[in-house]
C-alpha cells in the first residue's frame, strides 16, 4: 500500500486561507522551514510556525481553491471539530520583532563589553610603557650624576 500524503493549509497572520499544499513537506519547502515544524503547527503541538498556522485538510471537509482569502482559521477548526489556541493578530505579527529587539540589544550589549575590555586592555599597555620610560629616564640620570 502506498503512503499518500495530506494536503496542507496555511492561513496567514490574519487566519485567512492564503494557501494549500500536495503536503507537509511542499509547505515547509515553500516557507523554507523543517517539516517536522509544519507537522508540530498542523498536529496542534505548536500553535503557529514562522507566522502562519498550519492544518492538514480534513477528509470530511471539502476545501476548495475559492475558498483562498476568504476562509477563516475559526471556522476550519470549527468544521474539524477540533478546539486550537490561537495568537491575538497584534501578538502574532510582533513575535519575530520581539526576538529580533531582544537579540540586537544582547548584541549591542556584548559589543560594547568587548569594546571596553579592549580599552582597558590598551590603557594598561600604555600606562606600562609610559612607566617603563620613566623608569628608563630615572635610570639614565643616575647614571650621568
Amino acid at each position: 500500500m502506498a503512503w499518500a500524503s495530506k494536503r496542507v493549509l496555511v492561513f496567514n497572520p490574519n487566519k485567512r486561507l492564503v494557501a494549500i499544499f500536495i503536503s507537509g513537506f511542499a509547505a515547509a519547502r515553500a516557507f523554507g522551514i523543517h517539516t517536522q515544524s509544519v507537522n508540530f503547527a498542523c498536529t496542534g503541538r505548536m500553535i503557529s510556525c514562522n507566522n502562519n498556522y498550519f492544518r492538514y485538510e480534513d477528509e470530511n471537509v471539502e476545501i476548495d481553491e475559492s475558498d483562498l482569502g476568504t476562509l477563516k482559521l475559526q471556522e476550519y477548526d470549527k468544521l474539524c471539530g477540533v478546539e486550537r489556541k490561537y495568537y491575538n493578530n497584534y501578538s502574532m505579527t510582533r513575535k519575530g520583532m520581539k526576538y529580533n529587539t531582544e537579540k540586537k540589544r544582547k548584541k549591542a550589549a556584548e559589543k560594547a563589553e568587548r569594546k571596553r575590555k579592549q580599552e582597558e586592555k590598551e590603557a594598561k599597555y600604555r600606562e606600562q610603557i609610559r612607566q617603563e620610560i620613566l623608569d628608563e629616564l630615572k635610570s639614565s640620570q643616575q647614571i650621568k650624576a
